[in-house]
């Protein structure tokens, strides 16, 4: 692993300190501070960023997951950021769209909150909070594709997903194939039927 660090301005001028650890498998993590004017450095948390991880992902659509840990279960996850200094947590993780990113107004995201980093309700964040978390978000992410790694780090993520968007792959394959299988059948089951109602025909055709 690979790890910088590095001052990100926000769109609105927030300035924000932060240590980005990259994995053998293309994930950045960014572990975020906020700057205040005083100098001093407050802890916001960690944010992993990387491509579309789904099965079948969707071309530049970026993923960012809230704290550390566990992909899958939120509850699992350490160091999981706070918006305001007093919270609440930003939890759970999204997927974005770049380009629906507006700079000068960070409610584009629809984040959720709750009361404590994991074991805790979530509801979505109040006008405020929602602008503040999407002015950070848009921030690291528009970081995140602009480094020089960023083909490099885009390149190893796909290759550790690969082998599972292979089986996906197969998996819709097969499903497919039986389609085609169970609708062959249909088919020929109506041409029996046809050719049974020719016949038919045919008789009745004869006898007059």
């Amino acid at each position: 692993m690979s790890s910088i660090t590095a001052a990100i301005e926000t769109p609105t001028g927030r300035k924000l300190s932060a240590e980005i650890t990259d994995d053998e498998f293309g994930r950045s993590t960014y572990a975020v501070g906020l700057i205040k004017r005083t100098g001093e450095t407050v802890p916001i948390g960690s944010f992993v960023i990387h491509p579309d991880h789904r099965a079948d992902p969707k071309p530049g659509r970026v993923y960012v997951q809230f704290g550390e840990g566990d992909q899958s279960d939120r509850h699992a996850r350490a160091n999981v950021p706070t918006i305001g200094a007093d919270g609440p947590y930003l939890v759970g993780d999204a997927i974005l769209n770049p380009n629906k990113i507006t700079k000068d107004d960070g409610r584009w995201l629809r984040a959720k909150v709750a009361s404590a980093p994991t074991h805790a309700h979530s509801h979505h964040a109040a006008e405020d909070t929602s602008e503040r978390a999407g002015d950070i978000v848009g921030a690291l992410i528009s970081h995140w594709l602009n480094r020089p790694e960023f083909a490099e780090l885009t390149a190893t993520y796909g290759k550790f997903r690969a082998p599972d968007r292979k089986a996906a792959l197969h998996a819709k394959l097969a499903v497919l194939r039986a389609n085609i299988i169970a609708m062959e059948l249909v088919a020929s089951d109506y041409e029996t039927q046809l050719a049974f109602l020719d016949l038919v025909h045919q008789d009745e055709t004869d006898s007059e």
